[in-house]
């Protein structure tokens, strides 16, 4: 069969083309129909494409996924002084990620590692919502763990999703989850950690709340700026997984 990469010849038995060293097997293989001739996959040189196989169900499920993110991410976080619409919407949406991180975890073991931390990060926000929406000295550390294990997930999620993309917009993928457990970790030492680091960046003094308030704003606009740029790259993502699914259509026709 031709390589789809470099576009050599290979014996039909091969699993690795002999000039480029691609994996022959999860490309299209030649279909032998009874009286007919071998039928080639003319693929031609793509380094831009996805290592993902099905791509419209992975686009299926990955939408699937990022529905249940909202419900998680977004929803769950107005409903924490709210126990009865929490326990609900909490239930609700674990389920639903679970369910799309089995399915994907069969595109990116990812996905798979990445269902135990979904579950510890529900008991942990359980447990918050438990205590009440405001924070207490008490919760310091529970906002801590609770902000590791959101990140485990979404780091795994990150690192799941660039398996799924095009390279270009896999390495941008990478770049984030380094960028976000820097920020995440900084928030959070800045907001509930010792005093002392919050006086590294406001000094003792009058004025010191409105300047810590004022820090504390900067924070979530660059929170949001984060958040609306990871979402873009979902996008990106989805619509690589489309172009990819039509493309092998085509192909099959």
């Amino acid at each position: 069969m031709k390589c789809g990469f470099c576009g050599a010849e290979n014996d039909i038995t091969a699993k690795k083309c002999t000039s480029c060293g691609a994996p022959l097997e999860k490309q299209l293989r030649p279909q032998m129909l009874p009286g007919r001739e071998i039928v080639q996959f003319q693929g031609g040189m793509n380094s831009d494409r996805p290592n993902v196989e099905s791509p419209g169900a992975a686009k299926k499920y990955l939408i699937m996924f990022l529905l249940g993110c909202i419900m998680h991410d977004i929803v769950l976080p107005a409903c924490v002084s709210k126990p009865a619409a929490l326990y609900v919407l909490l239930t609700a949406s674990v389920v639903f990620l679970g369910g799309a991180f089995y399915k994907l975890g069969y595109f990116s073991k990812l996905f798979w590692a990445a269902a135990p931390v979904l579950i510890v990060e529900t008991v942990l926000l359980a447990a918050l919502g438990f205590k009440g929406f405001f924070v207490k000295s008490y919760d310091s550390y529970l906002i801590a763990a609770l902000a590791a294990v959101f990140l485990a997930r979404r780091v795994l999620c990150f690192l799941g999703a660039a398996k799924l993309s095009k390279p270009s917009v896999a390495h941008l993928w990478r770049i984030c989850s380094v960028v976000l457990p820097c920020l995440v970790a900084f928030i959070t030492v800045y907001m509930v950690g010792p005093i002392e680091f919050q006086r590294l960046f406001v000094s003792e003094g009058e004025g010191n709340p409105a300047v810590f308030y004022i820090l504390a704003m900067f924070f979530v606009i660059g929170w949001g700026a984060l958040e609306v740029y990871i979402r873009i790259l979902w996008v990106y993502t989805v619509r690589g997984l489309s172009e990819l699914a039509e493309q092998e259509k085509r192909n099959r026709k």
